[in-house]
């Protein structure tokens, strides 16, 4: 696997799991005494790509604004991340082709 597909396959990783997240608060707005979780992205150590970091808020409370908001940002990269990996499989099959 090339890195930009390593890369591209972390980034689906990362949406998914703040999607998850962000879906995770919605679902519990109503919850008595529960605590918002936030999913928070940094580069990977190495190898490009990044990991995710989930963390519990110390308050309690619900934003529901900025979970909607992280759902249709994580939806976004998923699909960016999605066509990056597409395109990546479309040159190296074109390369085949070119040299075969």
């Amino acid at each position: 696997m090339s890195s930009v597909d390593s890369i591209a396959l972390s980034g689906m990783n990362a949406a998914m799991k703040s999607a998850e997240v962000a879906g995770h608060n919605l679902a519990n707005l109503q919850t008595p005494g529960f605590h918002r979780q936030a999913a928070a992205t940094a580069p990977a150590a190495a190898g490009g790509g990044v990991e995710v970091h989930l963390s519990t808020a110390a308050l309690q409370g619900s934003a529901p604004e900025s979970d909607l908001v992280a759902l249709k940002t994580a939806s976004t990269a998923f699909s960016l991340d999605a066509a990056v990996l597409r395109t990546s499989k479309a040159m190296a099959g074109a390369l085949l082709d070119e040299q075969a």
